[in-house]
């Protein structure tokens, strides 16, 4: 059901917002609230006509806790900024700004919702939705789905007038779907600024603009009360703050009125959607656009580090077991190392120290041998072929070279460099002079003493 004709709101407009009576709070305007109350609390604002919203302008508030209003007055926006922490806050719009109605719509698939509802609206708003911020909340099984629609412009302006006075509005409610929430089989009336307001459900409600005189608003709210228990005739009446004094039972069997507290509605459960479209967001409380690519950036980075550190963690156990072998490795060469640490240094300096306990030359080096060869051998003489066996080192040459007799001072050097020289069947033999004691003895190793120095010259 259209919520009122626009005739109506126009005078409503021409009529202006009447303010209620300010509620004294002195704990409120004096103090800050307790941080502990407003973890818990939610700020509930009831705005004057959004084209007199100002900031100078006194807003209606209540701090509402587990559905009952803990603190509440009238402040201005700095005002209520100051005195109350930043706690999420729902404004409630004045009737005569808001319109409700419910249009019948086929299921559909969430991204086709919004332009059907358009659509759907457009009869009621008398033209094109451009300039009104227009919303809906869920569809019901029998294809009833309310919208509501409000002056996008204006709904912008006081939105950011909200924002830029530090109050954090999540939420912009139209009138009747802030009355408190009917039970089964109830109706919630109130009159609101001589607009009577009516809630039948969480998402449904409906607003009657009524007429200056008396006697006229009087009649066209019991017709329109009269029309609505026809249609629900147990329909349970309940009015917030009082019943109207032109109000009479609209049928004999019709129930009798109950009155909630004035304040009730402070605490009522407001529905899941609202006119807060994201479009008409105030820019001080949109999110920041680079606040997505950065969060993208730092998960990127945390998920880079971790591979780095798996990738590290698994270089380090390869690290780890390739010191235990090579630790091993230095055990079982030099068991008489007893603690290995740093296994390559370690086995070097174990290394270097047997090589000079046991001298410069190995008696069976072939290369010692042939760099001897090289000195003694008559000047002319080409190698035909070498053989080393046993550390004899046999020299055959070409021609008749190796077939001469032993030179006498052939002999003689070959004794200075601690080596014996023979010539057999054409052949140079060359071996080791003398061998040493201890450990030469077993590994051929001749004792250090005048004779080859390391390039196999003499010392």
């Amino acid at each position: 059901m259209v919520s009122g004709k626009r005739r109506g709101y126009a005078r409503a407009r021409r009529r202006g917002h009447r303010s209620a009576p300010a509620t004294r709070c002195g704990t409120i305007a004096r103090n800050r609230l307790d941080p502990r109350i407003a973890l818990k609390a939610t700020l509930r604002l009831q705005l004057p006509r959004l084209a007199e919203l100002a900031p100078q302008v006194p807003l209606r508030f209540a701090l509402v806790q587990q559905g009952q209003a803990v603190r509440s007055g009238e402040l201005t926006m700095a005002q209520l900024a100051a005195t109350l922490p930043p706690v999420p806050a729902a404004a409630i719009l004045h009737p005569a700004d808001a319109n409700l109605a419910a249009v019948v719509l086929p299921p559909l698939p969430a991204h086709r919702m919004a332009s059907a509802v358009a659509g759907a609206a457009e009869p009621l708003l008398l033209g094109d939705s451009e300039p009104y911020a227009l919303a809906h909340g869920a569809r019901a099984a029998n294809g009833a789905t309310p919208i509501a629609w409000a002056d996008r412009s204006a709904l912008a302006r006081a939105w950011a007038l909200l924002a830029d006075a530090g109050l954090p509005v999540q939420a912009l409610v139209p009138a009747p779907l802030a009355l408190p929430l009917p039970e089964d089989g109830e109706l919630v009336l109130a009159v609101q600024d001589h607009v009577l307001l009516a809630r039948a459900g969480r998402d449904a409600g409906s607003a009657l603009v009524l007429p200056d005189d008396a006697r006229a608003a009087a009649a066209n709210a019991m017709a329109w009360l009269r029309l609505t228990w026809q249609r629900q005739p147990q329909a349970q009446p309940v009015w917030l703050g009082a019943v109207p004094s032109w109000y009479a039972q609209p049928g004999p069997d019709a129930p009798a009125p109950r009155v909630l507290p004035a304040d009730a509605g402070w605490g009522a459960s407001l529905p899941a959607w609202s006119l807060a479209l994201p479009a008409l967001r105030p820019r001080r409380m949109q999110a920041s656009t680079w606040r997505r690519p950065l969060a993208w950036a730092a998960a990127a980075a945390a998920l880079w580090l971790l591979g780095l550190n798996l990738h590290a963690a698994r270089l380090s156990r390869e690290a780890d077991a390739v010191r235990a072998q090579m630790a091993a490795a230095v055990r079982a060469a030099f068991p008489d190392i007893p603690v290995v640490l740093d296994p390559l240094r370690q086995a070097t300096q174990r290394r270097d120290a047997l090589l000079a306990a046991v001298g410069d030359r190995v008696a069976d080096d072939v290369v010692t041998l042939a760099l001897a060869g090289a000195r003694l051998l008559p000047a002319g003489a080409q190698v035909d072929r070498l053989h080393y066996e046993d550390g004899v080192l046999a020299v055959s040459t070409v021609g008749d070279v190796g077939a001469r007799a032993l030179d006498p001072d052939t002999a003689a050097r070959a004794r200075d460099l601690d080596l014996e020289i023979e010539q057999r069947d054409g052949t140079w033999l060359l071996r080791p002079r003398v061998l040493g004691a201890g450990i030469g003895a077993d590994t051929g190793v001749l004792a250090p003493r005048a004779g080859l120095g390391p390039n196999g010259g003499a010392r």
